[in-house]
C-alpha cells in the first residue's frame, strides 16, 4: 500500500511539475519579447526546484518525503523541496501569492473542499 501511494503521489507531481514547467517556459518567451532588441532574458540553467507545503501529519502520512526521494530518482534535474506549514490558515496566504505571483511554494496539500475554494475560484487550480 505504501508503494503504491509513494508511486501515485510520484504521479502526480510530474504531472504537476509538467504544468509548471511550461507556465514557466510560457513566462520565459513572455520575457524575452519583451527584452529590447540583442538581448536575451536571463535563463537558470541548473537543476530546477519543486517545492512541495502541507501540514507536518500531511507530510508523514502521504509519504510526502518518499515520493519526492522516487521523483528525483527519476528526474534527477529535478530537486523536490518538501515544506510544512503551522495550520490551514496559512494557506489563504499562498492564494493571495500566487496571485502576485509570488510562490514561497508550488504545490500545496490541501485538506477539504472549503481550503480548495479560495483557489479555485481565482482560477489557481488546473
Amino acid at each position: 500500500m505504501k508503494k503504491m501511494i509513494s508511486v501515485l503521489l510520484a504521479g502526480i507531481l510530474a504531472v504537476n511539475l509538467g504544468a509548471c514547467s511550461s507556465a514557466a517556459s510560457k513566462a520565459s518567451k513572455e520575457a524575452e519579447s519583451a527584452a529590447p532588441a540583442g538581448t536575451t532574458a536571463q535563463q537558470s540553467g541548473g537543476k530546477r526546484t519543486l517545492r512541495i507545503a502541507g501540514e507536518s501529519w500531511q507530510v508523514t502520512k502521504l509519504y510526502l518525503n518518499e515520493a519526492a526521494e522516487a521523483f528525483m530518482k527519476d528526474h534527477p534535474d529535478v530537486t523536490v523541496e518538501v515544506q510544512t506549514y503551522a495550520d490551514p490558515t496559512v494557506v489563504s496566504n499562498y492564494s493571495i501569492n500566487w496571485q502576485k505571483g509570488d510562490t514561497p511554494c508550488d504545490l500545496v496539500v490541501i485538506d477539504g473542499a472549503s481550503f480548495a475554494e479560495q483557489f479555485v475560484t481565482k482560477d489557481l487550480i488546473t
